[in-house]
Parts: C-alpha cells; structure tokens; sequence
C-alpha cells in the first residue's frame, strides 16, 4: 500500500492483533467511517487495553519503523493517559488513549468492523460506535468549554447524517459522563437545523 495512513494502520493493527490487545479506532477517523465514503488522510487516535509493563512490549514489536517515546509511553499506560506513536516512513502520528473505566471498556466491547476504502485498497478496523463517537466528541467539547465550532459541527453531524443511533444508550452514557445538557442541546440543534 502506498497511502500512508493504510500502511501504518496495517502495520499497527497486524502488531496489536499479534500481541492481542484490545483496541477500538477513535476519534475524526472513526467518525469519518460513519458519515462519509472515503477516510481522511490523517493521522488516527486508538482506545487500547493496556496494562503497566506493556510500553517496552509494544515498542519492541514496532521496531524501527514506529518512534515511540520510552518515558511518555510507560507515563501514559501506567496513568491511563495517552501517549503517541509516529510512523517514520510517513510521518504519520497515531494518539493512543489508554483505556480505563467502565466507559472505555464498554466502547471496546462496541466496536464494529468498518472497511476503509483508499485507491491501492481496503482496511478493515474496529471502530468506535457512532455512538462513542459522539459520546466522545460531547465530552471534548465540554472539556474544551464548548468554544469548538469544529467539535460542535461533528456533533451536529452526527445527529442529522450518521447512522440510526441507539438514543437510549446515548442518554445513558451522557448522563454517567455529566454531558446530558449538551446533548439535549445538540438534539435540540439538530432538530431545529432538520425542520
């Protein structure tokens, strides 16, 4: 593959499946996958299941075609943080978010199989759930005092392009993670923007 963002997701899924980690794509990526037909050709974010002890496992694995930051990895893991991973033949920079918490763990266990198309071919990832996403999306939103256009027009979105969404499981999850006004808000956008 010559697309730089399929050959480092190839080459990082094939590297998380062999050392069997859990691992969900988040993020712009994982929304594109939802709403529109083509990936973008930036970098990605990964949820992944992992564990103190595994930052020297996941470095060695990568070799020397991945730069990984020795300190900022083992911090990251051990903290439930996130730390990066940048593909060197690309340039390309992957944000892997440690997952902890019931939340995260259920968003692992959601994730659903999306085939990405580029023009040497296809990738297949777990994704995160539209759901997740803008769950996930609701709370940068909120974590960035809601002075986002961007994030808010994902939202936005999400709400009027994306798939049948499970709403009752959209309530659930905003009201645990202390975002419900805002999707109330965002509903209430949305449905003023589709009349």
């Amino acid at each position: 593959m010559t697309n730089p963002l399929a050959e480092a997701l190839n080459q990082l899924v094939t590297l998380l499946e062999s050392l069997r980690i859990r691992f969900v794509i988040v993020g712009s990526l994982a929304a594109a996958a939802h709403a529109v037909v083509h990936a973008p050709d930036e970098g990605a974010d990964i949820l992944a299941e992992l564990h103190p002890g595994m930052g020297l496992i996941v470095r060695t694995a990568l070799g020397a075609g991945w730069y990984a930051d020795r300190e900022m990895t083992d911090t990251a893991i051990r903290d439930g943080g996130v730390f990066n991973l940048i593909h060197r033949a690309s340039a390309l920079k992957v944000d892997v978010f440690t997952a902890a918490g019931e939340y995260h763990a259920t968003e692992l266990n959601r994730a659903v199989p999306i085939t990405l198309f580029f023009p040497e071919g296809t990738v297949t990832l777990p994704m995160a759930s539209a759901e997740d996403v803008l769950l996930n999306d609701l709370q940068a939103y909120g974590a960035g005092n809601g002075l986002s256009e961007r994030l808010w027009n994902n939202i936005l979105g999400m709400l009027l392009t994306g798939p049948q969404l499970d709403f009752e499981y959209l309530r659930s999850w905003a009201a645990r993670l202390r975002v419900s006004d805002l999707l109330s808000r965002a509903m209430a956008d949305a449905a003023r923007a589709n009349s």
